[in-house]
């Protein structure tokens, strides 16, 4: 009997430093990954944009720094200073009438906004170009120190808008009136995680929606959101939330158009209400959805108000992105795929 205990005690013992070992094994890739990936941050320009390349898988990383955050160091800087009716002007197209130059465009209207232009490819999804809002970070025109910089970590989880390695862009505009996709049999998401799913899993629309319809959609602390998803088979949806259940709006044409309003139950050819929206359509109908992306930054130059933060213009096909800072539109940044691995 006493023989028995000792070797339990033994087998319990070299569990223990297996599991240990493994830890420790695991910490330490995990601690290289952090430290590859915040040497790429870069500054690109003193508005501020910065780049960066995430190295590794962030599933368990990004929710344990994001939990973190959430607990102590979540800062919404001066973004919840705004009055959200006024802020809300975001404005989004999709221009797929030339299947070899598809173009998206988006105009990211808020209160200031660093920004950051991140490049992930994970072992277990697609590879993708994203941005960033860093003012959600307690980002701010000075120089991050070093402990701001390690909430970098969690920004592959809050992804504003992107395009993956497929050609396939989503992005997302404030809406009043929508609700929270509750469901308790699914899994909840943050609005910006749904972004980061639909980036490293789907190809088509299709594919994104089917993730959308598989968890539960949860908007706060943010505002109500919609998404314009698009890909290159020249497909485009809007998928919003309406008591507390999924709808989708698929495109009339080849091209649609969303600002923050919901589309539900509304006809995408009538005027809106919205000047922004109508203004779009218009350009857009009159192009029938042929659109280069020269077209599609005046376009959002014509669309842009006082509190745009950026513009982006997505190639679909050439899987490239083209930003201007606050309505500086002589001076463009283009960023292009592959990612550096």
């Amino acid at each position: 009997m006493a023989v028995d205990k000792k070797e339990k005690k033994k087998k319990r013992s070299k569990r223990r430093r297996i599991l240990l070992l493994i830890v420790l094994i695991s910490f330490v890739f995990v601690t290289i990954d952090i430290s590859r990936s915040l040497s790429t941050f870069e500054k690109v320009d003193d508005y501020p944009l910065y780049t960066m390349h995430y190295r590794g898988g962030y599933r368990t990383t990004g929710f344990i720094w994001r939990q973190c955050f959430d607990w102590f160091f979540y800062d919404t800087g001066n973004s919840t200073s705004l009055n959200p009716q006024t802020a809300w002007a975001c404005s989004l197209f999709s221009a797929l009438g030339d299947r070899e130059n598809m173009t998206y465009g988006r105009n990211f209207d808020w209160s200031f906004s660093p920004v950051l232009l991140l490049f992930t490819d994970p072992p277990n999804g697609y590879a993708s170009i994203s941005l960033v809002n860093l003012a959600y970070l307690g980002f701010d025109k000075d120089d991050p120190s070093l402990f701001r910089k390690l909430r970098l970590l969690v920004t592959p989880v809050m992804p504003f808008e992107g395009i993956n390695e497929h050609g396939l862009v989503v992005a997302m505009a404030a809406v009043p009136g929508s609700s929270d996709n509750v469901d308790t049999d699914k899994k909840n998401i943050q609005s910006l995680h749904a972004i980061r799913l639909i980036l490293d899993h789907a190809r088509t629309t299709e594919q994104a929606v089917d993730i959308l319809k598989n968890y539960s959609v949860v908007f706060s602390p943010g505002p109500p959101l919609h998404y314009l998803i698009a890909d290159v088979s020249g497909r485009s949806v809007v998928a919003e939330f309406r008591e507390g259940k999924l709808q989708i709006i698929p495109d009339t044409h080849t091209w649609q158009v969303a600002t923050n309003f919901l589309l539900l139950g509304r006809d995408q050819n009538k005027p809106s209400g919205c000047i922004r929206y109508d203004k779009a359509q218009k350009f857009l109908s009159e192009k029938n959805g042929i659109v280069n992306t020269h077209q599609a930054m005046n376009l959002l130059k014509n669309l842009s108000v006082e509190i745009t933060q950026w513009s982006a213009v997505y190639n679909m096909r050439q899987r490239s992105v083209d930003v201007v800072l606050k309505r500086n539109y002589g001076k463009v940044y283009s960023f292009q795929f592959p990612c550096d691995k």
